[in-house]
């Protein structure tokens, strides 16, 4: 019997002994210095381009450009946006983007390329059946699809107020009029170029949590009596505020002399924007006008 039973539980033991070796050695072998590196060459680095974070150097605004969200630029032909930012996940995007749409490559005037806006069409404009924009000024009407973009606190809400003619002044159509407007939180100078990114760069502050756009100033008849809202497709003159205000406030234009070919009541506008025209968006409702309008008398059309 004894001999018998030797040799099967030697055959048992031996099994159990590979069983054993068979289990621990992947685990010794893993914890080597060679396993290491075996496992670490294995992982996948982390992705550089992640769909949120996409940074693409595409220019920007015309002016002095932006760094943050699609646009970027100093006008110089240097553009450092972060398209991304406001665009989305898993898209191709060129317009910034929205509802996980795009990844913002808003090129721009003076900057690296004009901008390639015509991919990233959310789901929303697509129901709406019109046009998406495509970076330039569509008049039969249209989609964007751009981001409202970044909203100031209420401290460093836009307002502004002409200062020069003075309202109710009475004018003389062949001479020259300055007009004049002092701004308060609007950093001026971002104008991207309307002919190729009109409404492709979601609204961006500055440093100081201020608005980063420009201005504009826009005259309109209204006629003898003026009692009804004018058309607005109807002005007698419209100029871009394009230029950094110098003393961080102050902006002017002049209306050359001859532009008023008829006598009457004017209204005087100013017209804010951000960089890439859109006007700008305020954090609340019941705030004062970021706008200010003055009505003229112009004689001796």
């Amino acid at each position: 019997m004894r001999t018998t039973q030797s040799p099967r539980r030697v055959s048992i033991l031996l099994a159990l002994i590979a069983i054993l070796v068979l289990c621990i050695l992947p685990n010794l072998v893993d914890a080597s210095p060679q396993g290491q590196r075996n496992r670490r060459q294995g992982q996948k680095k982390p992705n550089k381009n992640n769909n949120n974070n996409n940074n693409n150097n595409n220019g920007g605004g015309g002016g002095r450009g932006n760094g943050n969200n699609g646009g970027g630029g100093d006008g110089k032909g240097n553009g450092n946006g972060n398209g991304g930012n406001n665009g989305g996940n898993n898209g191709n995007g060129n317009n910034g983007g929205d509802n996980g749409n795009g990844n913002g490559n808003n090129g721009g005037n003076n900057g690296n390329g004009g901008g390639d806006t015509s991919a990233a069409v959310s789901q929303f404009c697509k129901d709406t059946g019109l046009t998406p924009s495509d970076g330039t000024q569509i008049k039969d009407g249209a989609c964007t699809s751009t981001p409202i973009g970044a909203l100031p606190t209420t401290a460093n809400m836009v307002s502004s107020l002409i200062t020069s003619p003075s309202n109710g002044a009475t004018l003389d159509a062949s001479s020259d009029l300055l007009v004049t407007v002092d701004y308060r939180n609007l950093d001026t100078g971002f104008f991207s170029d309307p002919a190729k990114t009109y409404y492709t760069i979601p609204q961006t502050l500055n440093s100081d949590g201020v608005i980063q756009g420009h201005s504009h100033i826009t005259i309109q008849p209204l006629g003898s009596k003026a009692n009804a809202a004018p058309d607005a497709r109807t002005f007698a003159f419209f100029k871009g505020l394009n230029d950094e205000a110098q003393n961080g406030r102050t902006l002017s234009v002049t209306v050359p002399g001859g532009t008023f070919t008829e006598d009457g009541v004017y209204r005087i506008c100013s017209m804010s924007g951000s960089n890439s025209h859109q006007p700008v968006i305020m954090p609340v409702a019941q705030r004062g006008a970021q706008d200010d309008c003055i009505r003229v008398t112009v004689e001796g059309a």
